[in-house]
């Protein structure tokens, strides 16, 4: 698409500057005839050539003037991936046609399907074109979608004006679910981790036939002469973690737009998955004071939904603040597993990383819109 654009831009050009050409070289031939032969033909033929182009640029400035657009949707909240009906209508209000007009499309953030850019349109006096077809947004977030811009062509095809559309059309997208069936390689890790032993405590008892014989305190059966073993306690973590920064590290929406959306694609996924498992998980968005939205049932779950619909990345929410209120939480440390959705890897992913090793919880770290880089050792954790 983008190949052929720029064939179709290289040939409007090339046309634009073929006229040009030929009109000064009409131009010239009458300004020769006026000079050596004199005569109304002469003189005629030097004032069209001259009015032309001055005729062109006021056609254009009509155009701009009273050339109108009007976009319908059905509502402003729509869902990543879904189409939904769109059509616009363009409108000539004046009393002459016009001709070589185009709209350009919002992309690549959103697809205006079965349409394409690069067909003109010609508009009689007071009449307008419908067209009808279906709209489909790729990412989260608020934006304009739609027709972005119009490019206007006078009737000689000598000037080329594009402009942006005065009345955008503007839509919020919330996050696709995406549900999940397994978590590949790392499923069995992790209902490993959720499903293991409790933690042994130092207070031991008479053994048991039937007791796992691992936990034998061999010390203290030479000491007693009688088989010993270590009591369980029930302070186990237990549950799925999930840490999610919220941090924007671009200004450009082109930029932030994509990865953000798989970032929450991703957690909104992470969440369904384990409540379909019927395991609870704890999901930290962005949060510094060490909130955490609890998901254990279906209902929590469109919530959490919600909220994360409604989430704010910002520039001020840094990785180091969000991690530094985090590190020492009693809810994260009693968790089984956690999962970190991160943009770049920092020193403080790094403490994080160790502070969740000492405590035995098994981490899994997905890197969105980044490179892992020589800088990590990823052999450390899951990818």
């Amino acid at each position: 698409l983008g190949a052929s654009f720029e064939r179709q831009h290289k040939k409007e050009i090339i046309t634009l500057w073929r006229n040009r050409i030929i009109w000064l070289v009409l131009w010239i031939i009458s300004l020769v005839g006026i000079s050596f032969y004199g005569g109304n033909i002469s003189y005629g033929f030097f004032y069209v050539m001259t009015a032309i182009p001055v005729i062109s640029l006021l056609y254009l400035g009509y155009v701009i003037i009273f050339f109108r657009i009007y976009q319908y949707t059905e509502g402003r909240d729509f869902v990543v991936n879904d189409a939904v009906p769109y059509s616009f209508r363009l409108m000539n209000e004046f009393h002459l046609p016009f001709a070589g007009i185009r709209v350009r499309f919002y992309e690549p953030l959103s697809t205006i399907n079965e349409l394409s850019d690069e067909t003109e349109y010609e508009l009689m006096p007071g009449t307008g074109i419908t067209r009808e077809t279906t709209l489909v947004c790729h990412y989260r977030g608020e934006y304009e979608v739609g027709i972005k811009e119009t490019q206007v062509q006078d009737f000689f095809r000598l000037f080329k004006i594009t402009y942006r559309n005065r009345e955008p059309k503007r839509v919020t997208v919330l996050p696709q679910i995406v549900q999940l069936d397994n978590l590949g390689s790392q499923e069995m890790q992790v209902l490993d981790s959720l499903n293991k032993p409790s933690k042994l405590d130092i207070v031991t008892r008479d053994y048991v036939p039937g007791d796992d014989v691992r936990f034998i305190n061999w010390s203290q059966t030479a000491r007693t002469g009688t088989l010993m073993t270590r009591e369980r306690i029930s302070e186990e973590g237990s549950g799925v973690g999930i840490i999610m920064e919220a941090n924007r590290l671009s200004k450009d929406p082109y930029v932030y737009l994509p990865i953000e959306n798989k970032m929450l694609e991703l957690v909104i996924a992470l969440s369904l998955f384990f409540v379909n498992k019927g395991v609870g998980a704890k999901v930290n968005a962005g949060d510094t004071d060490n909130r955490f939205m609890r998901v254990d049932t279906h209902a929590q779950f469109e919530g959490l939904y919600q909220k994360l619909s409604a989430i704010m990345f910002d520039a001020r929410k840094s990785q180091e603040k969000q991690f530094e209120g985090l590190i020492n939480s009693e809810e994260l440390l009693s968790c089984s597993v956690v999962y970190m959705v991160l943009q770049q890897w920092t020193k403080a992913a790094d403490a994080m990383l160790e502070k969740l090793t000492k405590h035995n919880i098994h981490t899994v770290i997905f890197l969105v819109g980044t490179s892992v880089g020589p800088q990590l050792d990823a052999g450390r954790f899951d990818l």
